[in-house]
This record gives structure tokens, sequence and C-alpha cells, in this order.
């Protein structure tokens, strides 16, 4: 796995409080990403749709499940071979955003 793309929820945290950042579901499946939403964050194709229009020097974090945290890092990888450098997966997943305060959707 490579470990570069793997960020700490609390630097995550402070990433996206400093709005550099926009947290995304790793997830394609809408429904599981509904079941996972954090605070303000976007499902992987309304990531799609609004990808073009995001800021290159803004980071893209993607969260999956603990258990499943190669989902995000297959996704976080293949962003970096397109040339978005600053793609990123919180270490831990969905798990530890919530045990940092990044709440779960409401």
């Amino acid at each position: 796995m490579e470990t570069d793309l793997l960020i700490p929820a609390e630097e995550a945290r402070r990433r996206l409080e400093d709005e550099a950042a926009v947290l995304v579901c790793a997830y394609e499946d809408e429904a599981q990403c509904e079941q996972l939403a954090l605070e303000e964050s976007i499902s992987w194709s309304d990531f799609e749709q609004h990808r073009p229009a995001l800021p290159e020097e803004r980071d893209v974090i993607l969260f999956s499940t603990a258990d499943d945290e190669d989902a995000a890092v297959d996704r976080a990888q293949a962003l970096r071979d397109e040339g978005r450098e600053n793609a990123y997966v919180i270490e831990g997943g969905y798990e530890a955003a919530r045990d940092v305060g990044l709440n779960p959707d409401e």
C-alpha cells in the first residue's frame, strides 16, 4: 500500500477546517456513500461531476471504511496517476474520521 497516500484523520480535519480540501466518499455506490456520509463530504459521483471546476491546489481527501481502505487508496492513486498529486486517504477510514470530530451528516 502506498503509505504517502495516507494521512492521519486529525490532519484531514485540519485541512477541511482550513477549507484547503474536499472530503470525498470513495465508493461509487450512492447508497453506501449516503450511509457513510460525513459532515460536508460529497459522494464519488458528485466529485466526478464537479471535478473540472475544483482548483488544482485543493486537496482531495478520500475515505472508506477502515476494513476497506484499499478502495480509497486505489482511487487516490488513480487521481495521482492522472496528475492530481494532492489526493489523500484518511488513515483508519470513516471510523477514524468520526473519532476526531468529523461527524456523520444528519
